[in-house]
């Protein structure tokens, strides 16, 4: 999908190499998307590329104007504590017990890179038929095994989960199938995956549901489905799924012209409060608004991202602006606005460089 409002512009650019000087510079590490936008050419800028987010499975393109989606999920009980004795889980002879503790196994070993241990650990709770810990066995063995490309692997074990009885487990399973087969191109799997999920009731889930189905059929073409999949999905009041719909919504808006409409779209994942989505909404509509140059409105919408102080919208919201006062000729409000994102840069390759082992 292209629109203006998620074209790579030349100040992204700009931007991304000015993280690579700095970190070069303070011997930092940066994302990968950033080191592959640095090294585009400032004449032809091109379409966005696919950002690194590190485990969470969620592709979005630069500005994520219509595909920050929430496909995957996983329910895990909290593994702290749960100390596993050497030898096989559930050897303290209490049946009842071998369940919970041969998938709080799998989580431990899955968290130390054991994928094969892992895998028995999780196969164990699943053949034991428990109605809670078989269930959520087999989704995270389906997440684990998607994650190592044994689609087939892992759309078995997706399939084990969404036919038990555990709702709220079979939705998150459903969720991930429908990711799962919507990238292999089984559209009318996915379709039904998704509808699956739709179908548990499960209030958030139903709802994220909801959004990817929309999201699906936008990039299937079928616009009037995807707005009113989007807009269902706003209606939930789930916070997490009507910000992320809002915003996907006012992206579709945008593409078929109607700006009053994805402004409001737009409006309303800011509203939200979500310190993901509203950053990013407040950032797209400082595009649109720039587009139809309306430069006050742009100008309020990037404060706004800038303000959120958002590790990626803001240091980006702050370039727009920049080259947004410097074309107004304001040259002393870009310099301000550029010193802003220069720290704000600083700052999240400081938190990139903390959270790396």
């Amino acid at each position: 999908m292209t629109s203006e409002a998620n074209v790579i512009k030349p100040s992204h650019i700009a931007a991304a190499r000015l993280k690579m000087a700095i970190a070069e510079r303070e011997g930092k590490t940066v994302p990968s998307w950033i080191r592959e936008l640095a090294q585009r050419d400032l004449a032809q800028p091109g379409v966005p590329v696919d950002q690194d987010h590190g485990g969470t499975g969620q592709p979005a393109d630069l500005e994520k104007a219509q595909t920050h989606l929430p496909q995957e999920h996983e329910r895990e009980d909290d593994a702290e504590g749960a100390r596993i004795a050497p030898g096989r889980p559930g050897d303290s002879g209490h049946a009842e017990d071998a369940p919970q503790a041969a998938y709080r196994h799998g989580l431990r070993l899955q968290g130390q890179g054991d994928a094969k241990g892992a895998r028995i650990a999780y196969q164990d709770a699943i053949d034991s038929g428990d109605p809670e810990y078989a269930p959520l066995a087999a989704s995270n063995l389906g997440h684990m095994l998607k994650g190592q490309g044994d689609m087939e692997g892992a759309r078995t074990a997706y399939q084990r989960a969404i036919g038990s009885e555990d709702a709220e487990t079979a939705a998150v399973a459903a969720i991930n199938l429908g990711y799962l087969l919507l990238g292999q191109g089984e559209v009318e799997g996915a379709r039904a995956a998704y509808q699956r999920a739709i179908d548990s009731g499960h209030p958030e889930l139903a709802a994220m549901a909801t959004n990817n189905l929309g999201h699906m059929l936008e990039g299937l073409g079928d616009m009037e489905d995807a707005r009113i999949a989007y807009q269902r999905a706003i209606d939930s009041g789930r916070l997490d799924a009507a910000a992320v719909a809002a915003n996907n919504l006012g992206h579709l808006l945008h593409v078929q012209g109607d700006t009053a409409g994805a402004r409001i779209a737009y409006q309303r994942a800011i509203d939200s409060g979500h310190p993901e989505y509203a950053p990013l909404a407040a950032s797209n509509l400082g595009h649109m608004l720039e587009g139809l140059a309306d430069t006050e409105g742009a100008r309020i919408a990037y404060q706004r991202a800038i303000d959120s102080g958002h590790p990626e919208y803001a240091p980006l919201a702050a370039f727009a602006l920049e080259d947004l006062l410097r074309g107004q000729g304001d040259d002393e409000g870009a310099r301000i606005v550029h010193q802003s994102a220069i720290r704000s840069t600083r700052t999240e390759l400081a938190a990139t460089d903390a959270s790396t082992p």
